[in-house]
């Protein structure tokens, strides 16, 4: 009699990834987190999309899910083996790509978000099929941290804003790749330059590369965003000269770094660059400026002052967060009727205006063309209503056109030379993560009592209202432009004296003389202690004779030293600073922008030949 035919097993891992999914789904707050993940299924490197909503149970985004068991060897250092198809599958996704690992015996789960930049990076070193990726302990999913609830949204989100901004990144891209597409025709690989000079410019292009990747990764993210490394397109060199380009190389394409141009003159190269400006062209004396790495440090600096003087970086910080916001909002407070109640505004208002009414209410004016279908709005502009009852009635009529789905004859994208618009966005979201609904300001209100116009226009201003802005201003700064470094810059961090060692304190003196025709302004004066401790900021008037220190003093007596609360100092800088910073937009990004611009300036300066960098 023949054996009775059975049907095909699970897996025998089976039963470990069931309950890992339970444990998994388990964990999650389902408030702010809905739908299944699959196991034992045959959909390759996704285990299911999970769906983002907010505590009104409204939708924001969507993630995609890999979910894995964790052995237990791998508790305390939580850790995945991932195979390069996978990261391929992550190269460009959809949406943002989360790894879980469950450790069931704990029941807790650990999670990565796997972006281009590492992914990317990782694939570039893969040696092998497979490797081992770490995941923080600190991403712990224990049904009681919600902490992923937040990030896992502001990727959702991101994503949103990606789709958002596509227009604008996809004009930078064209532009580009138009460049790159002419200047292929004439790239060929190097095999007729000696190995002696090869080498010369690899050593140069793996530092222009090192400066980029290191330094300036924010920069480089701005100007080059599908681009993995820099290349250099060769088109003379001699002992006596040296002509060469500048390209990104796209993360899709392998190739060599250094290119030979042929069959096309130099001063056509030249003008192409010129006119597209998305690449850069050179044309030095000779060949051994290569040899020479402030070199590389000069043609990176343009770049990268040219995007710090007209980009806006978003600062994870609730102060910066409100002052910013705050500041559009009472810029734009007739245009979008906003209505300012305690020093604050709904943040649920300036969205409905600023994303939906205000857009339809500009994209069914008069004066567009026949052919306009798409427009950049710059709001600047607009900002003063002659009539602002007849402003009123356009803003209801287009709120209820909004309500039943109508759309503008032209779609508006609303801009600033002001504001950055995505720096807005950002602070919006950031606020709501966190549970704000509303705008504050973060200034005392009335500095300015009068207008008083030409050089005592300082007249005007009331100097108890300065005096308290700034001891909130300086309270806070500090922290700030830190975790602008530490978000943006991290590498430059310890290399700019823009940032200030946490032992120090800091005492900032007001000089501010009524009887006098000088403008008030502010001492900045960084004092060590004798002894480690933590830092701290401190405010006196010039008239105060509990001052502990004297400018006067310092560079007539060169006394450096003094003693505050029993407690030997010591001053090590020293600085002035003019108070018109306080009536910009934002101070804090006035007073950051023109501080960081300055130091990365006599940064570049300050690149010496001797000056050598470990590439690995």
């Amino acid at each position: 009699m023949s054996k009775k035919k059975r049907s095909a097993p699970y897996p025998k891992t089976s039963p470990a990834e069931i309950e890992s999914r339970n444990i998994f789904q388990s964990l999650l707050d389902s408030r702010y987190v809905k739908g299944e993940i699959r196991v034992l299924d045959k959909v390759p490197n996704s285990d299911g999309i999970l769906e983002l909503t907010d505590i009104d149970q409204y939708p924001i985004g969507k993630i995609d899910i890999q979910l894995k068991t964790m052995p237990e060897t791998h508790a305390k250092k939580p850790r995945y083996a991932c195979d390069a198809a996978f990261l391929a599958y992550c190269q460009r996704p959809q949406l943002p790509v989360i790894i879980i690992v469950v450790n069931r015996k704990e029941k807790k789960a650990y999670w990565r978000h796997l972006d281009e930049e590492f992914v990317n990076e990782t694939l570039s070193k893969l040696k092998g099929a497979k490797t081992t990726i770490p995941i923080p302990i600190t991403n712990c999913i224990d049904g009681n941290n919600l902490d992923y609830i937040t990030q896992w949204t502001q990727l959702a989100k991101d994503v949103i804003d990606k789709v958002y901004n596509y227009k604008a990144l996809k004009e930078q891209k064209d532009k580009l790749e138009i460049g790159l597409a002419d200047l292929n025709q004439y790239l060929q690989n190097p095999t007729n330059i000696p190995i002696s000079t090869l080498r010369l410019f690899h050593d140069f292009i793996d530092s222009y590369n090192y400066i980029l990747d290191r330094e300036f990764l924010a920069i480089k993210k701005i100007l080059y965003p599908d681009y993995w490394k820099i290349g250099m397109g060769v088109s003379r060199y001699s002992a006596e000269h040296l002509s060469f380009v500048l390209f990104p190389v796209p993360f899709t394409k392998e190739q060599t770094l250094i290119k030979k141009i042929q069959h096309k003159s130099w001063e056509n190269i030249s003008m192409d660059f010129i006119n597209k400006s998305v690449l850069l062209a050179a044309d030095w004396g000779n060949l051994s400026e290569l040899s020479n790495p402030k070199k590389a440090y000069d043609l990176v600096k343009s770049d990268v002052l040219r995007v710090l003087k007209n980009h806006i970086f978003p600062i994870s910080d609730l102060f910066i967060a409100h002052e910013y916001l705050y500041s559009f909002c009472k810029m734009v407070k007739d245009l979008f009727d906003l209505q300012q109640t305690n020093n604050t505004f709904s943040i649920d208002d300036l969205k409905l205006k600023l994303f939906g009414i205000l857009p339809i209410v500009l994209g069914n004016k008069k004066g567009f063309a026949d052919w306009v279908t798409e427009f950049d709005y710059d709001i600047d502009r607009d900002l003063s209503i002659s009539d602002k009852e007849k402003h009123r009635i356009q803003l209801s009529r287009s709120h209820d056109l909004l309500k039943i789905g109508a759309k503008s004859k032209v779609k508006i994208t609303i801009i600033s030379k002001r504001f950055d618009i995505d720096v807005i966005k950002f602070y919006i979201d950031f606020l709501e993560n966190r549970g704000y609904n509303r705008v504050n300001s973060q200034y005392q209100q009335g500095a300015i009592t009068k207008h008083v116009f030409g050089l005592n226009d300082w007249q005007g201003w009331n100097k108890d209202v300065f005096w308290n802005n700034i001891k909130l201003f300086f309270r806070n700064f500090h922290r700030v432009k830190e975790q602008f470094l530490i978000q943006h810059f991290p590498n430059l961090k310890d290399k700019l004296s823009i940032t200030i060692h946490k032992e120090l304190l800091v005492i900032y003196v007001l000089h501010w003389n009524e009887d006098s025709e000088g403008r008030p302004f502010l001492e900045e004066f960084f004092l060590r202690p004798g002894i480690r401790i933590e830092g701290d900021v401190r405010f006196y008037l010039a008239e105060d004779q509990k001052c502990p220190v004297n400018r006067e003093c310092i560079f007539k007596a060169r006394k450096y030293d003094c003693n505050l609360d029993g407690m030997d100092y010591r001053v090590v800088r020293l600085r002035t600073q003019s108070l018109n910073f306080l009536l910009k937009d934002s101070p804090t990004y006035h007073l950051l922008n023109e501080m960081f611009h300055k130091e990365v300036t006599t940064y570049f300066s300050n690149q010496t030949p001797q000056e050598k960098h470990s590439l690995s």
